[in-house]
Order: C-alpha cells, then sequence, then structure tokens
C-alpha cells in the first residue's frame, strides 16, 4: 500500500506550482509573442517527459533542420 501511495504523488509539485506561478505572469502580458510563450511552457508543463528541458529540444530542432 506505501508504494501506491508514494505513485499516486505528483512528480515535482513545487516545479508545478513554479510553471504556475510563472504562466500566470506571462498571461498578464498580451503581446503575440508572449502568448505563443506561455503556450509553450503550458506544453511543456503537460508534457510526460519533464526531463526534456529547452536545450535538449533545441538540439533536437537542429538535428531535424541538419536533416531536411
Amino acid at each position: 500500500m506505501r508504494i501506491l501511495a508514494q505513485k499516486a504523488k505528483p512528480v515535482m509539485p513545487e516545479r508545478a506550482k513554479l510553471a504556475a506561478s510563472a504562466l500566470e505572469r506571462l498571461a498578464a502580458v498580451t503581446s503575440k509573442h508572449q502568448q505563443n510563450m506561455v503556450n509553450k511552457a503550458a506544453q511543456a508543463a503537460n508534457h510526460k517527459n519533464q526531463s526534456s528541458t529547452n536545450g535538449s529540444l533545441k538540439m533536437k530542432r537542429r538535428w531535424h533542420q541538419k536533416r531536411q
């Protein structure tokens, strides 16, 4: 039972709170670019693989550009 309770816990609650507060701050700015950033941040927060950082995504994008 103890293992199940541990698995049910959110992975990184403090990180999720930080992401939420950052989204709220960004949402106050209504420029199109900022809104785009908010959407990207939301997608990153919702993504299953939370370990993937912005840097690794940039590397992936670069790899795909080279492949074309």
